[in-house]
């Protein structure tokens, strides 16, 4: 992530904020992630944006649908809202099927 720091306003420069890169040792390309959104763990808890990126919607949508009922279920843990990965999987399984059933007849 690049975010810009300056202490004169007419010219910005861009600063790396990410941990990974300002770690000694590591590669110069940062620290190679395993894929976080693949469907491994049904028990896993996602936050309303991981979600949103799973879905490909907006949060703001997923905030919609949880205040009108109609999304996968959600609960709160502490201030935060979460969902599980298998809630969620379920809930695109029925969306799809009721799909299906629509073009159907």
């Amino acid at each position: 992530m690049v975010s810009f720091a300056s202490t004169d306003t007419r010219r910005r420069r861009a600063v790396h904020t990410s941990p990974y890169l300002a770690m000694q040792g590591l590669p110069a390309g940062g620290v190679k992630r395993p894929e976080r959104f693949v469907m491994d763990n049904a028990d896993d808890l996602l936050t309303t944006a991981e979600v949103a990126l799973i879905m490909r919607s907006p949060v703001s949508t997923l905030r919609y649908w949880r205040h009108r009922g109609t999304g996968p279920h959600s609960f709160r843990v502490g201030r935060r809202v979460v969902y599980r990965r298998a809630d969620v999987t379920a809930w695109l399984h029925e969306q799809a099927e009721a799909g299906r059933a629509d073009r159907a007849g």
